[in-house]
């Protein structure tokens, strides 16, 4: 609970430095431009807010998705490791987001994690966003395994599969 506390207070004073910077500018009637590096300097402590809550498992759910998700946006390939190892998670729901977020960096070195994930979780929702990474990858083993899912016999893994190739226009 304390850590929890502690995390979100840091995520919070991290926006709410760029609100404050911005926002006394426009009510002082100074230029909204940022001086040169103080956007460097801004994305840099937020996105060290994002990575240190990835792993940290007592960061509420929906923070630590929203983290990867920002880090995704990013398409900063360096953020790749830190989302390999959310592909180790104990949540299928971390793990299907980290996939996610590894295929929309688009950095082709993430293929054999997520070729790693895709073959050793027993979880469909992390399987299946572990093929679609690796369909937004170009590696046609992830179009292989979601066509492969349209077959057998699992229900959830034929609907997410179907929804997947649909949305690619197959």
């Amino acid at each position: 609970p304390l850590t929890t506390v502690l995390g979100v207070s840091l995520m919070f004073v991290a926006i709410l430095s760029l609100g404050m910077v911005l926002g006394y500018r426009r009510w002082f009637g100074e230029s909204p431009v940022l001086k040169p590096g103080e956007l460097q300097e801004l994305e840099a402590r937020a996105r060290q807010v994002l990575t240190t809550h990835i792993p940290a498992t007592t960061t509420p759910l929906e923070l630590r998705l929203d983290a990867m998700k920002g880090l995704a946006q990013t398409r900063d390939r360096s953020y790749r490791s830190q989302l390999e190892e959310a592909l180790r998670d104990p949540s299928p729901v971390i793990q299907g987001k980290a996939a996610d977020a590894i295929g929309q960096l688009g950095d082709p070195q993430g293929i054999p994690a997520l070729l790693e994930q895709m073959k050793r979780s027993t979880n469909i929702q992390s399987q299946t966003a572990a093929a679609q990474a690796l369909v937004q990858l170009g590696e046609p083993r992830g179009q292989a395994f979601l066509e492969s899912l349209l077959s057998g016999t699992a229900e959830e893994g034929r609907m997410r599969a179907a929804s997947l190739l649909c949305l690619r226009g197959h």
